[in-house]
């Protein structure tokens, strides 16, 4: 393409003409400026031809107008947003595009003076209603160019067949420096018109709007029977109705909640008969909002099938400065990380040099599921904030540390990710996975989501320094696999070498399944009351452990046990043991309180316990608290509730999977 070859044409003729180089470059630079001045001024008329077509839909309504610097940003009711340009500084003689009387594109090459239709295939292009089309301009070989397909290009001609200039000469006067007569916004309508005199008028009506999340891109498919949710952005609507919907599909619209409502789509059974009626092959969903005379239609394509949704890449979603939740964490391209990635895809990769005593923020996404990550040559040692992430969502890469790691400062997060503990064995430094030894200060954070922990031997963190310990503790979504001989004791968060809880004023524990296939002496939270015989912490500590599901994971004693001031929070919790004579695992209390000054919100309840060991002679104790605790259930029993039949649907040791009854899917891990 030659677009814009006559300028560099005559810089050409400069270049023969001149001697002086300093006048040489000033004419160079200029006619550079006046290239990229001419292109912005193409770009902005194709895009002011393309919003009034939008806007001359039948229907559209203006929610919001921002006026700066001679742009009008305009939001419409279906959520998108448009810019008008209202001026150019170009002088080049530019198309002076109009609406006719019959709806027809018109169009002057020659500042006003007279208006042509513009013609495809000697027919006239419509501006107004649903099938219209917008023209396209450019520039090439110094001469105007018109597109109706977004393609092919056409030059254009004047009234004498002759090829129409862009930049003018001697004889040409420069177009004006509006591409309208007049933009106004008179609160109630924007005005604009046209330089032919069309006047284009766009109701304004604020604080009414109905669009479906702009998220939803191309057919949303839903399984034959099955039902998705969609979030419509609705707010001032006096009436919302559908008014389509493919043949046998159910619709139902939710009360809007923050400006948002959800819309429940059924498709319809394979089992439905086959009849003319149910051999629909529409696919829009279209639902109709109205506000007075105002009414916005907004519309999402539906079918029957598996919904395939696009693989997350968490890093992708970094790199386009979006957010990055892990836990209650939130980062991003601002929050002043490290960023490096790594793939296992071919060999192992040392982590090494990115944890053992850095410095800086670090934040590494790792790919690759063929080897491992892993921390060899002796203990590390985690002094600032460090982050490792499974980048793809549907893959979680193995990190296999093969020695204990000391948490001293900063925090620790691992998400999407496998920790396999398989070489924590309990041997000279491979002990725990994390410990706060050398401590001078309590750490920020541990948090793991969305991870598989398999292996376990040995607790995911011990409190080596008895008066400092961790701000926070969130462990959440996470498949937890115990590997130890039933005769053993395993707690999962040791704190048995901390005087009192101050070091650790908060921990989350959601949302996970932890099991193991023989029964075990497992703990949540285990503490040892050391260095006081009554401690009491001065700050109110806050537990949350809900929704779990917990498989042969028994134990002698208590599942937590705290000594202290607390809001606790344990709820909606399951428990499953074998049938199995053990004798260290007969009985079990989920949670014991020996504080003479408790305070703080207490929700101990609706835990449930399925135990195989009833009736033969070993039934274990599952009790809601411990024997001598201070605070008691108070309904008599003590008792957790123990059902007569399983609650679980199917129970696979191997892969970690049980899943509940539907009776108890508000219950356990989700």
């Amino acid at each position: 393409m030659k677009k814009f070859w006559y300028v560099f044409m005559l810089i050409a003729v400069c270049l023969a003409g001149c001697n002086n180089t300093d006048d040489l470059e000033d004419d160079i630079n200029d006619l550079k400026k006046r290239v990229t001045s001419l292109e912005t001024q193409i770009n902005d008329l194709n895009n002011n031809i393309e919003v009034i077509r939008e806007l001359c839909k039948e229907g559209k309504t203006i929610t919001n107008i921002d006026h700066t610097d001679g742009v009008y940003t305009l939001t419409l009711s279906d959520g998108s947003t448009l810019k008008l340009v209202e001026k150019t500084s170009t002088s080049a003689l530019f198309p002076l595009i109009g609406i006719n009387d019959e709806g027809n594109w018109q169009v002057s090459y020659d500042n006003g003076n007279t208006y042509t239709p513009i013609l495809v295939n000697g027919q006239p292009v419509k501006a107004k209603g649903e099938d219209g089309i917008t023209p396209k301009f450019r520039v090439n070989d110094g001469y105007w160019e018109v597109s109706t397909d977004g393609n092919n290009y056409t030059q254009v001609k004047d009234e004498n067949g002759n090829p129409v200039k862009a930049i003018p000469d001697d004889s040409s006067a420069p177009s004006e420096d509006s591409f309208f007569q007049k933009v106004e916004n008179t609160g109630s309508s924007l005005e604009i018109t046209l330089k032919d005199g069309t006047v284009v008028s766009v109701p304004v009506v604020k604080d009414f709007f109905c669009y479906f999340d702009e998220s939803y891109t191309g057919i949303q498919k839903i399984a034959a029977g099955n039902s998705k949710e969609f979030d419509l952005h609705i707010k001032g609507a006096e009436n919302v109705s559908v008014i389509a919907a493919p043949a046998g599909w159910t619709v139902e619209i939710g009360d809007a909640v923050e400006e948002v409502a959800k819309v429940k789509v059924t498709a319809p059974s394979t089992t439905a008969p086959s009849t003319r009626a149910i051999a629909d092959n529409t696919k829009d969903i279209a639902i109709l909002a109205s506000k007075g005379v105002h009414a916005q239609l907004t519309k999402i394509q539906v079918e029957m099938g598996e919904d395939t949704p696009a693989i997350k890449d968490y890093k992708a979603d970094y790199e386009a400065g979006k957010d990055i939740t892990i836990g209650e964490l939130t980062i991003n391209k601002t929050s002043g990380y490290t960023m490096k990635s790594f793939d296992a895809s071919t060999e192992d990769v040392d982590l090494s040099n990115e944890i053992n005593n850095v410095d800086t923020p670090t934040l590494l996404f790792l790919t690759g599921t063929a080897n491992k990550f892993i921390t060899a040559g002796g203990i590390k040692t985690i002094k600032t904030n460090i982050i490792l992430i499974g980048q793809l969502e549907n893959e979680q890469p193995v990190f296999s540390p093969e020695f204990c790691t000391k948490l001293t400062t900063g925090g620790l997060a691992l998400k999407n990710i496998v920790l396999d503990m398989n070489s924590l064995d309990g041997s000279s430094n491979k002990t725990y996975f994390l410990n706060n030894a050398n401590a001078t200060k309590n750490a920020e954070w541990l948090i793991i989501e969305d991870c598989s922990i398999k292996n376990m031997q040995k607790p995911i963190y011990n409190a080596a320094t008895y008066d400092k310990g961790i701000d926070k503790i969130e462990i959440t979504n996470t498949k937890i696999a115990c590997d130890i001989e039933p005769a053993q004791n395993l707690p999962l968060i040791n704190l048995y070498n901390s005087s009192n809880l101050d070091g650790y004023p908060k921990f989350v524990f959601k949302n996970n399944t932890v099991y193991s296939n023989l029964p075990i002496k497992g703990q949540i939270w285990a503490w040892n009351d050391k260095g006081a015989a009554t401690p009491i912490n001065s700050n109110i500590v806050n537990v949350n452990i809900s929704n779990n599901t917990f498989m042969n994971f028994i134990g002698t004693n208590v599942l937590n046990k705290f000594y202290m001031k607390a809001d606790i929070q344990m709820q909606k919790n399951v428990f499953y043991g074998a049938d199995a004579n053990y004798a260290n695992t007969k009985s079990s209390s989920f949670y014991s309180y020996y504080g003479e000054n408790a305070t703080g919100l207490i929700q101990v309840s609706d835990n449930i316990v399925f135990d195989e060991s009833t009736g033969s002679g070993t039934t274990r104790s599952w009790l809601t608290y411990h024997g001598s605790s201070k605070l008691q259930d108070g309904s008599g029993s003590n008792k957790i509730s123990i059902l007569e039949t399983t609650p679980f649907a199917t129970i696979d040791f191997s892969s970690g999977t049980f899943t509940l009854k539907t009776e108890y899917k508000n219950y356990g891990a989700q």
